[in-house]
């Protein structure tokens, strides 16, 4: 029998709700879950799945179905009835010690979806606890060595990785020279119709942008920011991303500046990182 529940909302530890299921909890530990997470105009949120990532917490019960059986009542569920409110589903939580759970989790029904667009609030950094303090969360598309979290981290110390991300109508080059940090050339996007960019969709802190202006040299006009609409799964997410300025032919990275991109291209498709590796090796 499963025996774990994530909650994302106002069932969580400190929330409103949590006292329908207090008495049932054995332990506690926060993890995320796959899918897109929305605050509803009522004061709470919502989820539906889809390729992104949703915080919350993963709770061990006991007396399973005393606990099930009120959090139903909450979620407005009755097993087989066509007008649920939410409805209760199983699916995979990842812990923060990267282990994986079943467990059950409430979500928007399908026919309920039409009622997130324009009223809900889309909150694809997937955490409504932050949401409800007041945090600001950036979306970040990074496509060159930001995708290495080691090398991201220097800069950025606190992210969280969404996934893979694709930027359509646009291909990866490299148009700068970097003459102090990697002798070589440096990545950058370039508009290419029919054409597509790889990479990895960060959550950062809205605070921490101007570390990452810093990191790509937007002071020095070396890189600008720009606003770029990214797909991730079926679903477009706004991002920020960096393009080279004074753009000038292709040259080679260096060895170093190739080996940080191909360390942080675990989650890009196969077919992507070896085109990538085949453009980089023939520019030397």
């Amino acid at each position: 029998m499963i025996d774990k529940v994530f909650v994302y909302g106002t069932l969580c530890e400190e929330e409103s709700n949590h006292y329908v299921v207090a008495p049932f909890v054995q332990s506690t530990s926060e993890a995320t879950i796959q899918g897109w997470l929305y605050h509803l105009p009522y004061g709470y949120p919502t989820m539906i799945p889809g390729a992104g990532k949703v915080r919350g917490q993963l709770f061990e019960l006991c007396d399973v179905p005393a606990a099930l059986a009120a959090m139903d009542w909450l979620e407005g569920y009755e097993a087989n009835r066509p007008d649920n409110e939410y409805e209760r589903i199983v699916t995979t939580a990842v812990t923060e010690d990267g282990q994986t759970h079943d467990c059950y989790v409430y979500i928007y029904p399908d026919r309920h979806q039409n009622r997130l667009e324009p009223d809900a609030i889309f909150l694809p950094a997937g955490d409504w606890r932050a949401y409800r303090r007041g945090e600001a969360w950036e979306m970040y598309f990074a496509y060159g060595s930001c995708m290495n979290r080691d090398s991201f981290a220097v800069d950025v110390p606190v992210y969280r990785v969404l996934g893979r991300a694709v930027l359509n109508d646009y291909r990866i080059g490299f148009t700068h020279y970097s003459a102090y940090k990697w002798q070589g050339g440096a990545a950058d996007v370039l508009p290419a119709s029919g054409r597509q960019t790889e990479g990895v969709l960060y959550a950062i802190p809205a605070d921490l942008l101007p570390a990452l202006d810093r990191r790509e040299g937007v002071e020095t006009r070396i890189y600008e920011r720009i606003a770029v609409e990214v797909k991730m799964g079926d679903r477009m997410v706004r991002a920020w991303t960096y393009t080279v300025m004074n753009k000038q032919p292709d040259m080679a990275p260096s060895p170093a500046y190739r080996d940080t991109i191909v360390a942080g291209s675990d989650l890009l498709s196969e077919e992507y990182v070896q085109e990538l590796t085949r453009f980089m090796e023939d520019l030397i």
